[in-house]
C-alpha cells in the first residue's frame, strides 16, 4: 500500500509529495508449507536463486525467523 509521507508524518515541506510503500499493511500471514515448497523447488533445481529468494521474502520468511528468534531469546533469558 502506498502512503503519502507528508500526510503520514504531518511535517510540512520536505516530505510533501513523496510516497513510500508501507510493507506492514499488505503483509500476508506466513505459510511455512508454502515456504518449504519454494525451498524444495530450489533444491531440485527448478527455481533460480533469485526467484526462491523472492518467494521466501513474499512468503513471510522474515516474520517466521523473527518469531523464532524472539522465542529463543525468551527461552535463553528465562
Amino acid at each position: 500500500m502506498l502512503c503519502h509521507l507528508g500526510a503520514a508524518t504531518g511535517r510540512p515541506g520536505g516530505d510533501q509529495g513523496r510516497w513510500r510503500y508501507d510493507h506492514e499493511m499488505d503483509r500476508p500471514v506466513p505459510d511455512p508449507e508454502k515456504l518449504l515448497a519454494s525451498w524444495m523447488e530450489w533444491e531440485r533445481g527448478e527455481t533460480t536463486p533469485g526467484e526462491v529468494m523472492k518467494n521466501l521474502k513474499h512468503g513471510g520468511l522474515r516474520d517466521i525467523l523473527e518469531a523464532l528468534a524472539a522465542e529463543a531469546s525468551e527461552a535463553n533469558a528465562g
